[in-house]
């Protein structure tokens, strides 16, 4: 019996599937909510509900990542 992906509702079959935290994805849903960004199911962060690669993750959560986004973003601006 197929479980059903949280991000598009459909059957994910074993063929496809991605366990993580309790939950199955299709390889290409188990993407970040910010960067769209393809992820390993050992190599995200979780915050509200959202699914994040690292970079993301400082970004959304305000830790000291998202100070260094800030710095990076803005030498490359």
């Amino acid at each position: 019996m197929p479980g059903l992906c949280p991000r598009c509702s459909k059957a994910v079959y074993f063929a496809e599937e991605i366990k993580t935290k309790g939950e199955v994805f299709h390889k290409l849903c188990f993407n970040c909510s910010g960067c769209k960004k393809l992820l390993e199911p050992g190599n995200f962060s979780e915050n509200d509900g959202n699914i994040y690669c690292r970079t993301c993750y400082g970004w959304v959560s305000g830790g000291a990542g998202a100070l260094r986004t800030i710095i990076i973003r803005s030498l490359i601006i």
